[in-house]
């Protein structure tokens, strides 16, 4: 095992090689979620259509809340998250694209506009849940698209986001994102 010494004026410090070189842990795990990818369902996703910026995810999570809420309706079970649902993929925080905000919900229900309901399934999905700054997301959607074409996979759409952990009760680096990338050949 190699060990690197840190020499600070007369005092010296042996460091573990684990401090200074670490390997991309989170470029294995993407490759692990392209390895253990499978299909993935939600049979009632009750949606609002949005185009616009990324960064303005937030906002526009907030509008959909607020018409489901006041439609009534209800998440699944309690600890059921928000999703954004991507059909276009970002350049930046700042790119508009085309995205859906959502909720699952129990059974099959009517919605009235903005809202719309529909089934998502993902035939064949990499599965990975990120921890940190929603910023970083782009980051890790660099290491699967990596490890994607590392297994000689195509990346489709809708990319789906899995919002774990309420942004008012969890530090920005704390906070879970499941992101999942349909592929195929």
């Amino acid at each position: 095992m190699k060990k690197a010494l840190l020499t600070l004026g007369v005092m010296s410090i042996v460091i573990p090689p684990l401090l200074f070189a670490q390997p991309n842990r989170e470029a294995q795990d993407t490759d692990n979620a392209v390895k253990r990818a499978a299909k993935w369902t939600s049979p009632h996703v009750v949606y609002q259509e949005f185009r616009g910026p990324v960064s303005q995810i937030d906002k526009n999570m907030k509008i959909f809340m607020d018409e489901f809420f006041k439609q009534g309706l209800v998440p699944t079970n309690r600890t059921s998250p928000p999703m954004g649902i991507f059909h276009e993929t970002p350049k930046s925080a700042d790119d508009p694209i085309r995205y859906d905000v959502g909720f699952t919900i129990q059974a099959k229900k009517r919605v009235r506009p903005p809202l719309k309901i529909r089934a998502i399934t993902l035939d064949r999905a990499a599965r990975y849940t990120h921890t940190g700054r929603y910023e970083t997301l782009f980051d890790v959607h660099k290491n699967l698209d990596r490890s994607i074409a590392k297994a000689k996979l195509k990346a489709s759409h809708p990319v789906i986001h899995l919002y774990l952990d309420n942004p008012d009760k969890v530090g920005v680096e704390k906070r879970r994102t499941e992101v999942l990338v349909p592929v195929g050949r």
